[in-house]
């Protein structure tokens, strides 16, 4: 199963906020940690991340904060994993410091290295613009699935205690 890291989370959460702001406006990273429940330093650093690629610019100050400089029709989900500091390796293989003790005898990793690639080209044809614009019907299921979740861990005294 492909995920996604919550620095990764964080970026998207962060662009769809910055995006949906009037162009021009400067935002704080205060302002979308509060409206998201986002950690704070978290974020103020994935913000930097995108800082330094170009795909936002900040400024300091009372009145400072981030706003979008860069196309996002023209920032790619692969993209993004970079800037973010993930990596798509499928396979710990992959990784450069592999601790698989399969290596020296697995069939699969031509195959493994072929599937890496092609999800790296999928990601590359996924542009952020697009990706944020899309609206699921199944966004409501998800959320009246929490709410339902959410309720059942209030009625239990031991959950309330523990917050």
């Amino acid at each position: 199963m492909v995920r996604i890291t919550r620095d990764m989370e964080y970026a998207l959460i962060a662009l769809q906020y910055l995006q949906s702001e009037y162009p021009g406006k400067l935002t704080s990273v205060r302002r979308i940690c509060d409206a998201h429940d986002l950690p704070f330093d978290a974020t103020s650093h994935v913000l930097q991340r995108l800082k330094q690629a170009g795909v936002v610019r900040s400024q300091q100050g009372v009145n400072g904060g981030y706003q979008i400089v860069k196309d996002l029709a023209l920032v790619s989900y692969y993209d993004l994993l970079e800037v973010v500091g993930d990596q798509i390796k499928i396979a710990s293989c992959l990784a450069e410091n592999c601790t698989c003790h399969l290596v020296k005898s697995c069939n699969i990793i031509s195959p493994i290295i072929s599937l890496n690639d092609r999800l790296a080209e999928f990601y590359r044809g996924i542009m952020i613009k697009e990706l944020l614009d899309v609206r699921s019907a199944e966004e409501d299921l998800i959320r009246d699935r929490f709410a339902v979740v959410s309720a059942d861990r209030d009625d239990v005294p031991a959950a309330k205690e523990h917050r």
